[in-house]
């Protein structure tokens, strides 16, 4: 993956290879505001984050609405991993066609799982990041994301 830099409506920069240094795998969410799929997908993103965030360094990033857009969703949504508004170019240096998509890479930079679509599930994303932030992970690229299925029942629930 090219090394890139990210700014939140704070201020805060966040560059891949600085995050790399402290976290296993960087996971991009690439998204915005008005896309339906995207809202559903989020109560089960938090909470897988909530349980990785210490292993994993989250980046919800929408290339189409302002930062003022952004930041109130989140803050309306109770979202507490790190969301921000990027240049429109940057969906299309990342080779995004459709929104939600799901980028992984993994701690040695290499783009490892791409998926595009809505993800029903905090089980899922969890065996995700269990899976890039395991002592033994090989590095590779995952083409199928089948292998880390689950359903939940309620992503606010007590579902794992």
């Amino acid at each position: 993956m090219f090394d890139f830099t990210v700014t939140d409506a704070k201020g805060t920069k966040y560059t891949l290879s600085e995050l790399l240094k402290t976290k296993k795998a960087v996971v991009l969410n690439l998204w915005y505001t008005n896309c339906e799929p995207c809202k559903m997908e989020f109560p089960y993103l938090q909470k897988a984050y909530d349980e990785y965030k210490n292993d994993i360094a989250l980046l919800a990033l929408d290339p189409i609405d302002s930062a003022e857009a952004v930041t109130t969703f989140a803050k309306n949504n109770g979202l507490t991993f790190p969301m921000m508004a990027c240049d429109a170019n940057w969906a299309q240096k990342a080779n995004v066609t459709a929104y939600p998509t799901t980028i992984v890479i993994d701690r040695n930079g290499i783009v490892s799982l791409v998926h595009t679509g809505y993800i029903d599930s905090s089980k899922t994303f969890k065996n995700i990041f269990a899976h890039f932030t395991a002592k033994d992970y090989k590095k590779g690229v995952v083409t199928d994301l089948k292998a880390f299925e689950a359903k939940d029942e309620d992503p606010a629930g007590s579902a794992n």
